[in-house]
């Protein structure tokens, strides 16, 4: 962004979703959803997190599917429940 002299006020910055799962910063890749700059339709990954805090079923030993950073924060559900809240409503399909 900084190479191609990104400007906050002007510019917007789109993703087409699967913000947590890859790498090691999904919480961070989370709270991008809250500035005014930047917009992401929903990915399979953040899906896959509604469904399962929709049902209080965090799989973290599925490797393949992603969701180990969740282990981290599995005893936080005030935490879960705010990025459940911002992907379910800053995320359109």
């Amino acid at each position: 962004m900084e190479e191609q002299s990104f400007n906050f006020d002007k510019d917007r910055l789109f993703a087409l979703g699967d913000l947590i799962d890859r790498g090691s910063q999904s919480e961070e890749c989370l709270e991008l959803l809250n500035k005014p700059w930047f917009f992401s339709v929903i990915g399979n990954h953040e899906y896959i997190f509604l469904e399962q805090f929709s049902q209080q079923l965090f799989d973290t030993s599925n490797l393949k599917v992603g969701n180990q950073w969740l282990g981290r924060w599995k005893d936080n559900p005030c935490q879960l429940a705010l990025w459940f809240e911002v992907i379910q409503t800053q995320m359109p399909v």
